[in-house]
């Protein structure tokens, strides 16, 4: 059974990380495969490169894995499945805090996945509210971690992040997402609170509606 053999191998990874990367890769062959094959394929196979890239990167362990499945992440990202976007967004925001400098060259493209994502009709939509809410911590990360590589558009991205805070559908996306705001204030980030500040009344309503929850 696919689904139990990447349990497996996601305990696997958890437990020892870029070490076992070796006899992980045995199984990427019929992985890959799964990439053409059911969206329940993709997506178990979409989930096991996520959980490659984000238990077993010390070390840069798999940036060699970014150039076949950064474009099967993107493309899955914008498809018209709601499990499937779910799934290939985390990975996005795995890769853009998990591999450093080397997913630079990569995030612009990818911030406008996530944008357009975030445009579609749907992304509010009570049915489409997990893959959303991965979506915009998929955004979140990579403001963070490649803020450089963001560049000139962060403060759009920042803005447009903002504005789908806070987030509740995903409880363990959600707690990041909204730690992750109070460290953009901390740090007081204009990128999130505005050039003159002018995003503090909906940061301080974000964080009431949190606490209210």
């Amino acid at each position: 059974c696919p689904i139990a053999v990447a349990d497996c191998l996601g305990a696997l990874l958890r437990t020892f990380h870029a070490g076992v990367l070796p006899q992980i890769e045995q199984f990427l062959p019929e992985f890959s495969r799964m990439l053409e094959g059911t969206p329940n394929e993709k997506r178990i196979a979409i989930c096991m490169v996520d959980d490659i890239i984000e238990h077993a990167s010390e070390g840069g362990a798999t940036v060699k894995y970014l150039q076949p499945f950064l474009p099967v992440l993107l493309a899955n990202c914008a498809a018209d499945d709601e499990d499937l976007r779910q799934c290939s967004a985390y990975g996005l925001g795995v890769c853009a805090s998990a591999l450093g400098q080397a997913f630079g060259p990569a995030a612009p493209q990818t911030a406008q996945v996530l944008l357009q994502c975030l445009q579609d009709p749907r992304a509010r939509e009570r049915d489409w509210a997990g893959a959303t809410d991965n979506v915009v911590s998929a955004l979140g990360k990579l403001l963070e971690h490649q803020a450089a590589a963001v560049g000139d558009s962060g403060a759009q991205l920042g803005a447009f992040w903002l504005s789908f805070l806070p987030i509740s559908h995903d409880k363990d996306e959600a707690k990041q997402v909204h730690e992750q705001l109070v460290r953009f204030v901390e740090q007081r980030d204009a990128r999130i609170l505005g050039a003159q500040g002018e995003h503090l009344p909906g940061i301080v309503g974000v964080m009431a509606a949190v606490l209210g929850a």
